[in-house]
């Protein structure tokens, strides 16, 4: 009937919002639940924003769901839940950036030596993202505090998620904070850390995202300062393009380039040494012959892993990105 006139028919939200008692998973059991956000539904984001449910939120977006739950709907809160903040809304935005402890939260997520789940590190990406966006002075303000985030962030670069959220802060900040923000992450030697993982041994997965991060920042920046270029006719020199020259550097291609092989004495399988040979003595045979077969093993395992041709491959990317023209046309 309705559509015969060209009439949608109301959202059962409104039906539910009208009963006292009406649970948040209801709401985000709707289907269309996120379309009326992001139409800006003044009754469902007044429910939404209240603190209760927004600290609801938060909780889905960052603990793990019970693996009780069926397969097929066991991430569909969390996921719902990391949209609806994704969503832009200040009233949710808000509370959360003035709130330590809800910033805590969703920052503590990475602080663990375990691997993270990809889905939820995703859900959570989303979350930061939005506020990196919005509310760059509050986490600006608890990065400070909280020393060890862009530690375990880069600790979890392996994570395609994370990746995408460290660009975010590197890049993703527009306005008048961009440069004192960015020339901070500097300043905690960041993509020093950053380069630690093109040594041989590191994760493939990390190698390959750092990589891919780096090679982005060069391609934005320079992408950036060409933009620039265009606008001003001319380049001024007090134009802050420091983030890309920190990259450019010739003192960050030294330090990328002592990872990557600054552990020459990491074997492939079956390479020896030769002056290590005719060095040995008789006496020392047997406890080198050990050392040396332990080598070749952990060398076999490296191999076996990727662990060894990996990150020198995904650093060599990063140069070649170097190397590659900034041309202005």
């Amino acid at each position: 009937m309705f559509w015969k006139f060209g009439i949608a028919a109301p959202s059962p939200i409104y039906t539910l919002l009208e009963s006292e008692d009406v649970s948040l998973q209801a709401i985000l059991d709707q289907d269309d639940v996120l379309q009326e956000c992001r139409s800006r539904n003044h009754d469902l984001i007044e429910y939404l924003s209240q603190p209760k449910n927004v600290e609801a939120l938060l909780r889905l977006v960052v603990e793990e769901p019970s693996t009780e739950i069926e397969e097929t709907i066991r991430f569909k809160h969390p996921a719902t839940a990391a949209e609806i903040i994704s969503c832009d809304i200040p009233q949710i935005l808000d509370q959360l950036a003035e709130s330590q402890s809800m910033l805590d939260t969703v920052m503590d997520f990475v602080e663990t030596e375990r691997e993270l789940n990809p889905l939820m590190a995703s859900f959570v990406s989303k979350t930061l993202g939005i506020l990196v966006a919005k509310k760059p002075e509050k986490i600006w303000e608890r990065m400070k505090i909280k020393d060890k985030f862009l530690q375990n962030l880069v600790r979890h670069l392996g994570t395609s998620a994370v990746m995408d959220l460290l660009f975010r802060f590197l890049c993703g900040i527009e306005g008048e904070l961009r440069d004192p923000i960015t020339e901070w992450l500097i300043g905690q030697n960041l993509l020093n850390q950053i380069a630690m993982l093109f040594a041989p041994g590191t994760n493939p997965n990390q190698a390959s995202n750092a990589a891919q991060l780096l090679c982005d920042i060069i391609e934005s920046n320079r992408a950036r300062w060409l933009q620039d270029y265009k606008n001003q006719e001319e380049l001024k020199p007090e134009a802050n393009m420091k983030l890309l020259d920190a990259v450019e550097s010739l003192e960050f291609a030294q330090v990328l380039l002592d990872h990557m092989f600054g552990t020459s004495e990491v074997k492939v399988e079956g390479q020896r040494e030769e002056s290590m040979a005719t060095e040995k003595s008789e006496g020392e045979s047997d406890a080198a012959g050990e050392k040396q077969t332990a080598e070749e093993e952990e060398n076999t395992k490296l191999v076996r892993d990727g662990k060894l041709e990996v990150p020198i491959v995904s650093g060599i990317s990063v140069i070649l990105s170097l190397l590659s023209p900034k041309t202005l046309e």
